[in-house]
């Protein structure tokens, strides 16, 4: 049987027909097994080991080179899918097949929290280009580089500049 990449070989593998039902388990005279089963640890990354002619899966972490997610981030955009053209792209510059890059880039997008709050420094950016020469308003064009350079979905920032006026403390500060 071949091994996998799902599976680790610990001593000499025996397949499952290979054995047959005279030393499948050991029993006594009264029927009792002799052997006592390991505890289930309920965890599938180390399960126990019976004896040495046990498979142990081992599982497969998907994390990535340094190198390889700066590339995959810097061409992340959580408003669209890739297109056909960038995952080949992305396939030349990053050494991963086609559908590693499109599961990286739809766990990432399901990962990332829906309502997540703006932190202290996207706060402070946003509150410099709201209140850039006194317009009070960042324009939709700002916006959408905004929302690519913070990370933030570009609804966050409208809805943000929306409501700014209404919670702004950043002038009343500046007055003091």
């Amino acid at each position: 049987m071949p091994i996998t990449r799902y599976m680790k070989m610990v001593g000499q593998q025996r397949a499952p027909s290979d054995t047959s039902s005279d030393d499948s388990c050991s029993e006594t005279e009264d029927g009792k097994d002799t052997e006592p089963s390991p505890p289930h640890s309920g965890d599938d990354s180390e399960p126990a080991m019976k004896d040495q002619d046990t498979i142990i899966p081992v599982r497969k972490n998907a994390s990535f080179p340094p190198e390889t997610l700066s590339i995959l981030t810097t061409h992340y955009n959580p408003e669209r899918e890739w297109h056909k053209e960038e995952l080949t792209q992305l396939q030349e510059l990053t050494g991963l097949k086609r559908q590693q890059i499109y599961d990286w880039g739809r766990n990432r997008r399901r990962s990332v929290r829906k309502y997540a709050y703006i932190d202290q420094e996207q706060h402070e950016r946003l509150c410099l280009a709201y209140h850039r020469d006194k317009r009070n308003n960042i324009p939709p064009e700002e916006r959408k580089i905004l929302s690519r350079e913070l990370g933030l979905k570009v609804t966050k920032v409208t809805n943000w500049v929306n409501g700014h006026h209404r919670l702004c403390r950043c002038q009343k500060s500046e007055v003091n």
